[in-house]
This record gives structure tokens, C-alpha cells and sequence, in this order.
């Protein structure tokens, strides 16, 4: 049987733990507390969670209130005050809100609520919000069926009903047709450009998504200005253009290299264009443009001259957005 020994050995401590002493060692020891993270920020412990996961709540908030959009910008948002049903919330951050907008809130009853900066990016899809997002009714397109033309205004007829339209030039009346222009960026531009050139609507042809409507994006690039210039969604493009040529309408597609030399006209002679109705501008994708068989029940089609002194096949034409703009400023020059 083997017998284990055990042995106690008794340490002195090297230095006397008690007494006035130890109080001085104590003293110059430096006591290690990990700060919490609030405490480092310098934030009551509940706004710190708040904040900290407010992404979180917002993207709950996304996906609960799915009839909602959501839209940011101030010039975006205070558009969409000025129609006072479609506001529902607003949410902001800084010290105060603008006094215009806190004014459009409280004639429409809209509630303002203040949160963080995480909230407003996750509400914003983390795009430049100038720390304002307002929760608020889609807008959505009408499906027009043909478009006429009185002296004073425009009647457009949809799957609904007629809608009247105050013609905003005193020439020809104006229009443009965006075909399959994917893009909400451009989407929006091209919308900003006919409001400001005094184009009395527009059509989108597979350009905006019918059942969701304009999106937050669009919203954004037009500044506003989708707001106050109607747009139409066309079911078939080519069956709508026949029956509107008939009624006296002019198309005029934007090309490069257009194979049908004998409908091209020059840029310059765009003011000239003009049928008993009114013209309606055709625009395409920056990578497909407008299919052959729009061009081919067009009237004219016009190119942008290209005026670069060198050649380079990624630049072979402009964004569409900007040769919208230069087209319709030709289309409505005085004649």
C-alpha cells in the first residue's frame, strides 16, 4: 500500500497586510474598472440602447407600415406637406425643426416625432435625409388611356375617370414618354426638368413600378417637383401612340444614329415641331433607348450633335435626365 505524506508549509507574508501600511500600498495600486459604454459616451443608460438599436426599430417599422412611403429631403418633404392627405409622420433630428414645415404639420395634423440619426438613415435607406423623413401615403400612377386637348386645359382619360389638366405653356401642348427608363435617378430627373421647362405631363412606360408607385429615390432626384406635374402610366406604348397621332399628336423620338433617315429632323428645328394637338418628347434608356417599333410609329426622331473633339466609345451619348432637359428647352424656345 503506498502511503502519501502531506506536508503544510507556513509562508510569511513579506509584507504586514494590516495596520497603516497596508492602507498606504492600497492607496498607490490602481483600481481597474471597465467603463461601461454609456458612461463613455456620456449617455443616460436608456438613450444609449435607444440609440444604439434604433436602426433596428426603424427597419421594423419599414417592413410593419408597408403601405407607407417613406420620404426624405427638404424639398422632397415639404412637397409632399403641401398635399394635406398624404402626410402621415414626420420624423426629424437636430435642436429644432423648420418653422415652415412644423406650420405645414399642424394645418394638415401631422404628428412630429424626434429620434435619432440612426432611425432617420435606416428610414431613408442610409441616402442624404438633411434630417427629415416624412412617412406618408404612396403616390401612385394612373393608367391613361388618350389624352385631349381644349383651349384651356387638357383631358386625360384613365381606367377611373377624366382628369383635367391647367395647360402650364401658351404654345402647343406638351408632353414627354419615358420608355423603360429603369433608373429612379434619371426617373426623377427627367421629372424635375419638365416641371421646370413647363411641360404639361408625363408618361411612363415600364419606367415606375404601377402597384408600389413613385419611389423615395424619385421623390428625392425630382426635388419636389413630382409632386405638382401629373405622370400617367401607359399599359401598351405602341397602341397609345397610333391612337393619339390619330387625334392630331406629334411624337418626336431622341435617338443616336437613328437608322430612318427620312423622319430625322435637326435639334434646332424642334421649336418649329407642332401638331394640331401637341407634341409629345420619347425618351429611352441610356443602355437599350427606344425600341424600334416606337421609333417607327414616331414622327421625327432628333439626335444630340456630339461636339467632343475626341472620340470615346464608353462616352457615345449624354444621361438621359440631361438631354432631356436640352430637348425641351428647344421644344418650348419661342418661334
Amino acid at each position: 500500500m503506498i502511503k502519501y505524506i502531506t506536508r503544510t508549509y507556513s509562508i510569511k507574508p513579506g509584507i504586514k497586510t494590516s495596520g497603516p501600511l497596508s492602507k498606504s500600498i492600497d492607496k498607490n495600486i490602481p483600481q481597474y474598472r471597465r467603463v461601461k459604454a454609456w458612461e463613455r459616451d456620456k449617455k443616460n443608460k436608456d438613450d444609449w440602447f435607444r440609440d444604439k438599436y434604433s436602426h433596428i426599430h426603424a427597419e421594423r417599422r419599414r417592413r410593419k407600415e408597408g403601405n407607407s412611403a417613406f420620404i426624405y429631403g427638404h424639398n422632397s418633404v415639404v412637397s409632399a406637406l403641401n398635399d394635406a392627405k398624404r402626410g402621415r409622420k414626420l420624423y426629424y433630428h437636430g435642436k429644432n425643426i423648420n418653422e415652415e414645415i412644423e406650420k405645414l404639420c399642424d394645418r394638415s395634423g401631422i404628428c412630429i416625432e424626434k429620434v435619432s440619426k440612426q432611425e432617420l438613415n435606416a428610414l431613408s435607406g442610409n441616402n442624404v435625409h438633411n434630417n427629415l423623413v416624412l412617412e406618408a401615403a404612396p403616390l401612385k400612377l394612373d393608367t391613361a388611356s388618350s389624352i385631349d386637348v381644349s383651349d384651356d386645359a387638357i383631358e386625360v382619360h384613365t381606367m377611373s375617370d377624366n382628369q383635367k389638366i391647367v395647360r402650364m405653356n401658351r404654345g402647343n401642348p406638351l408632353g414627354v414618354l419615358m420608355d423603360k427608363i429603369t433608373d429612379p435617378f434619371n426617373v426623377g430627373s427627367i421629372v424635375r426638368s419638365c416641371f421646370y421647362m413647363g411641360v404639361d405631363f408625363a408618361l411612363s412606360a415600364g419606367s415606375v413600378n404601377v402597384e408600389k408607385g413613385f419611389s423615395s429615390t424619385i421623390h428625392k432626384a425630382s426635388s419636389g417637383a413630382i409632386e405638382s406635374i401629373p405622370v400617367y402610366n401607359i399599359d401598351d406604348k405602341v397602341k397609345f401612340i397610333t391612337a393619339m397621332k390619330d387625334k392630331g399628336w406629334v411624337f418626336v423620338a431622341a435617338t443616336v444614329d437613328s437608322d430612318n433617315s427620312e423622319k430625322r429632323i435637326l435639334m434646332d428645328d424642334l421649336r418649329i415641331v407642332g401638331g394640331t394637338s401637341g407634341v409629345i418628347l420619347v425618351l429611352g434608356s441610356e443602355g437599350q433607348g427606344i425600341s424600334k417599333r416606337v421609333q417607327h410609329e414616331c414622327d421625327y426622331t432628333v439626335e444630340i450633335p456630339v461636339r467632343a473633339r475626341k472620340k470615346n466609345r464608353s462616352v457615345d451619348s449624354l444621361n438621359v435626365g440631361v438631354a432631356a432637359g436640352i430637348l425641351l428647352e428647344k421644344l418650348t424656345a419661342e418661334k
